[in-house]
This record gives C-alpha cells, sequence and structure tokens, in this order.
C-alpha cells in the first residue's frame, strides 16, 4: 500500500488512511497499530494526515516487548570493542509532536547520529519449506520490509544473519563478519564514529 503514496496514488492512498482512521483504535491488535504507525511514518515526510489524538494516550502501549537474544547481546558487545558507539533497541525516529514510540522498528544496535542500525536476524526471520523445518535461506516479508522502512528513513541497514553468525564461530570471526557488513553496506571501510 505504500507504494500508492506517490504521484497519482497519492488520493488513493488518503481514502485507504481515512478509512483506517474510522476504526477503533483501542480493538486493534498491537500487530495492526504497528502496521499503521509504520505506514504514517513512511508518508509523514510526503503528505500530511489526520492522526486521531487517542493514538496518544499514555496508557495505551506503543510497543511489545522484546526480549534481547545472546547473540544481539554478544554482537553489541563486540561492536563496542570495534568502537562503534550503539543503543540497544533503539527506535529510529520520533513523530510529529515529540511523541517516541520505543518499540516502533526497534533496532537491535544503533547509532543514531550515523544512521547505522545493525539487525541481528534469527531463525524467526526467514521462510520454512512447506511440510518442514528446513529453511532456505530466505527471508520472510517483515524482515524485508522492516529493512526497507529504515532505508527510506535513512539509515544503512547491516543484517547479520543468524548462520553467518554460526560459522563465523570464534569471536575474531565475528568482528570480521560485521565489518565485512558494515564495509558491504556503507561501500566504505571505516566506522564514521569510531
Amino acid at each position: 500500500i505504500l507504494d500508492y503514496v506517490s504521484g497519482i496514488h497519492e488520493p488513493f492512498f488518503r481514502r485507504l488512511w481515512n478509512c483506517a482512521m474510522t476504526k477503533d483504535w483501542k480493538g486493534l491488535e498491537i500487530q495492526g497499530r504497528m502496521q499503521l504507525l509504520q505506514a504514517l511514518v513512511m508518508v509523514s515526510n510526503r503528505i500530511d494526515l489526520e492522526i486521531p489524538p487517542e493514538w496518544f494516550d499514555a496508557s495505551e502501549p506503543w510497543h511489545v516487548d522484546r526480549l534481547e537474544s545472546l547473540a544481539q547481546k554478544e554482537m553489541s558487545e563486540i561492536l563496542v570493542e570495534l568502537g562503534f558507539r550503539h543503543v540497544v533497541e533503539a527506535s529510529p525516529f520520533v513523530l510529529k509532536g515529540n511523541h517516541e514510540m520505543p518499540g516502533l522498528l526497534a533496532i537491535d544496535a544503533a547509532c543514531p547520529e550515523d544512521r547505522i542500525a545493525f539487525e541481528f536476524d534469527g531463525p524467526t526471520h526467514f521462510l520454512y519449506r512447506i511440510g518442514s523445518w528446513r529453511m532456505p535461506e530466505i527471508e520472510n516479508g517483515p524482515t524485508q520490509a522492516k529493512r526497507r522502512f529504515l532505508q527510506e528513513l535513512g539509515w544503512t541497514v547491516v543484517n547479520i544473519r543468524y548462520y553467518e553468525w554460526a560459522k563465523a564461530e570464534t569471536k575474531e570471526g565475528k568482528k570480521e563478519l560485521i565489518l565485512g557488513k558494515l564495509t558491504e553496506a556503507t561501500k566504505h571501510g571505516r566506522l564514521q564514529n569510531s
């Protein structure tokens, strides 16, 4: 639907948005809320949309609690050793009116100043073959969408896949993996904030 924002499709997007705004915010499950908020953030620099005031009711949850995995913690420790200053589980944006949404599009390890996001992609980020538990190493839709959203917001996204992490084995191997992925993503080999 976000592809309909530009050009001649903007009126169609506005109609869809207005239809969504007729729904009861409190009746939506958290996934529905997140999808609407993601759409709002993605188009906010191109279209001025009305936001119902109850969306910012402090008593309502903005995010789903996430547990940081052991691999994410290890990745964060290695980033510190490499001199990469970052925040864990960081939000890439603040909506108009300074309403922070810490869990929306939470980045595993982020340097907001340089807009570099490190994402650790565990097994749940990949599709499964039908009828088996084998994964063909194809990213699922939410993982692809999150990267696209972050890139549209001006972030460089570095995805570390769990099977690459396991193959790296040692801490030195994992450092090399992180630096290689960062080099590939930024097209240069220097950490901007070290």
